[in-house]
């Protein structure tokens, strides 16, 4: 009787452990689908009964998790409480990423987690406490539950198959090594899944393919599709019709970098977007008048970002080496960390220049920028990390250094420079970074608009009275270069709109929610020499530099004077901006946007323009993914 009794006992335990793994399986799996299905419930709800493969398959995946941990250490609390955490912090880190970026958490977000001090300052306090008190309780309760509650005969796997779901979990991961590379048995494998990795709405495949599936599509990192036709042989004559078109350029150029020693600037101005040029909000009045009476006297416009509420890193690779991160594949989402810092080499348009400084008033380990900025061969890069005489003094009561604190830390380094060279100046400002729920004393920025939340009005007062602070540096900072005897050219863009606008909006306003403001402006001594500059009103991060050769009036290379027809030629370049377009279309490719801001279909664009497209593609799969035939004819330097 003592013996069938225990076997009583010992069946009810494992029917409670394996019965608890599946319900805390499919817990943890609708908490993920919530976290990203718009931050609604009712959403999360629907798409159980719309794309049950994606479900099941993440629900399996959940609970072959907790067996796996069940089986490493033995210990049915211990791995409850693992995994619980995991599952927790993964589906808070998603929430809060889809609510202030509009995407779910990426691979290329791992290698953050080495930042993490750096990403927790960014968060209200109010979170990291409850997060902090959150992770204690949990290890109390780990540590209570495994010494004090005991299940009868406390039943543990056998040793032979507590290896067997480690396993199983492994033999699902592994194949996600290649699921993008056409033809691989795991690529038919998510197809017969039904996974749809949309490159243009990384949340509207998210919400589609179910956590799990979405964030494994995007392990495998394939840079670029192949360009039909791409061979040596392309690629020389490519060199060989721009090498010809930047001599006619050239010819029509006043200066040239060598001989009049230019000084250019660019500067990334964090989250700046006038709200006063939003179709649905009001502001009593303009945060920013001088900005905008410059933005009338100087080449300027709209600048149409690939990125919402966040993507900084990608507006400034943009920038700087001119190639469109809409034209690498959905599993290349940040350039920075997955492409540059794993190539031997990698073109920015500061190595045309004698001397180059890249200045961030933060953290320069965030986005791996000191190895990018090692890979694109700038002598110095000023970060808080390297540099203590950086200045970062912040506005009272927020938590990043002012703008004028970061333009006082580039006119030193523009002073320090000798007359003789030329020079090119990186800046990426951190004022107007999220959040947006601190108040600025005297702030007087009064925001109004239908359907607008009260919270969502004190954050656009609050953002806005900041860039009040952006509007006052920036003037008094271009007075100081006019009282500097030598050209300088400085490029002003703001990378992004900041992520406070309601998401249901994307699908009406995509394209206005995408464009941030730029300038062009040459300090008197440069005017004496400007250019003219064409097709303005709405640009691209990567057709800034030629732009600015043009305003500068100076010779090109055979690169730049690829880009400047395609800056001439073309519409804005970007990714779709309307998150709600077909998640079932796998490649939605480059959205264009013509100078009245409105869309245009690529199958519309002349056959010339398609030929600049087709071009403008090859160099940058072989730059980027290729084999560099480019580079080795000296595409990128100028003729000797």
């Amino acid at each position: 009787m003592e013996r069938r009794a225990k076997q009583k006992q010992w069946i009810v335990s494992q029917l409670f452990i394996y019965i608890s793994f599946i319900g805390l399986g499919w817990l943890a799996t609708f908490g993920l689908t919530w976290s990203q299905a718009n931050l609604d419930v009712s959403d999360a709800l629907t798409y159980l009964g719309y794309q049950e493969r994606a479900f099941w398959f993440t629900w399996f995946f959940s609970v072959l998790l907790f067996l796996a941990l069940y089986g490493l250490f033995n210990r049915y609390y211990v791995a409850i409480g693992i995994g619980v955490g995991f599952f927790a912090v993964y589906t808070i880190a998603n929430y809060l990423k889809m609510l202030y970026r509009n995407e779910p958490i990426l691979p290329s977000d791992m290698e953050m987690i080495t930042n993490i001090k750096e990403l927790l300052s960014m968060l209200s306090w109010r979170i990291v406490v409850l997060g902090i008190l959150g992770i204690g309780l949990l290890v109390a309760a780990i540590f209570a539950l495994n010494r004090y509650v005991k299940f009868p005969l406390q039943p543990k796997m056998p040793i032979w198959v507590r290896p067997i779901p480690i396993v199983l979990l492994v033999a699902i991961l592994l194949p996600f090594g290649n699921s993008n590379h056409n033809h691989s048995y795991s690529s038919q494998l998510v197809d017969k899944l039904q996974l749809y990795p949309n490159a243009s709405s990384m949340s509207g495949a998210a919400q589609f393919n179910g956590p799990f599936l979405q964030f494994m599509a995007n392990v495998d990192l394939n840079v670029m599709d192949k360009p039909k036709g791409y061979s040596k042989e392309k690629i020389t004559s490519l060199v060989k019709k721009y090498q010809d078109a930047a001599e006619d350029i050239n010819a029509t150029r006043a200066t040239n970098l060598q001989d009049y020693k230019q000084t250019v600037i660019y500067v990334l101005s964090e989250s700046y977007a006038n709200p006063a040029s939003l179709p649905f909000v009001k502001l009593n009045h303009d945060p920013a008048p001088q900005i905008d009476k410059i933005m009338k006297t100087s080449p300027s416009g709209k600048m149409m970002s690939s990125g919402y509420g966040g993507g900084t890193a990608n507006m400034e690779y943009m920038a700087l080496t001119s190639f469109g991160v809409s034209n690498f594949t959905s599993s290349l989402r940040t350039p920075y960390t997955q492409l540059v810092t794993r190539r031997g080499h990698s073109f920015s348009i500061n190595q045309l220049f004698d001397q180059s400084v890249a200045i961030h008033p933060y953290h320069g380990t965030l986005y791996s920028r000191t190895q990018v900025f090692e890979k694109f061969k700038f002598q110095h890069f000023l970060n808080m990390d390297n540099d203590k005489s950086l200045n970062v003094t912040p506005i009272k009561g927020h938590p990043y250094a002012s703008d004028a604190s970061a333009y006082s830390d580039a006119l030193k380094v523009v002073k320090e420079n000798s007359a003789n060279k030329s020079q090119f100046i990186q800046l990426s400002t951190m004022q107007n970074h999220m959040p947006y729920t601190t108040k600025y004393a005297g702030g007087t920025v009064k925001a109004s608009g239908p359907n607008l939340s009260a919270d969502t009005l004190s954050q656009i007062d609050n953002y806005a009275d900041g860039l009040t602070k952006t509007d006052t540096a920036t003037k008094r900072f271009l007075d100081e270069l006019d009282q500097i005897d030598r050209p300088i050219t400085v490029l002003f863009y703001g990378d992004h709109l900041p992520g406070i606008y309601p998401g249901e909006l994307m699908a009406q306003y995509g394209v206005q929610l995408h464009q941030a403001d730029y300038f062009i402006y040459s300090n008197k001594t440069a005017l004496e020499q400007a250019g003219e500059v064409t097709n303005t009103q709405v640009s691209a991060p990567n057709y800034f530099s030629p732009m600015v050769f043009a305003r500068m009036n100076t010779e090109v290379t055979p690169y730049l004077a690829l880009l400047t027809a395609v800056q001439e030629g073309l519409p804005a370049m970007s990714a779709p901006t309307n998150t709600n377009q077909d998640t079932n279309n796998v490649n939605l490719g480059n959205q264009w946007t013509d100078a009245k801001g409105q869309v245009v279909a690529e199958d519309k664009l002349t056959k010339d323009q398609k030929q600049l497209i087709s071009d403008y593609r090859m160099i940058q799969y072989d730059e980027t993914a290729g084999s560099n035939y480019a580079r080795n004819l000296r595409f990128y330097q100028f003729s000797e």
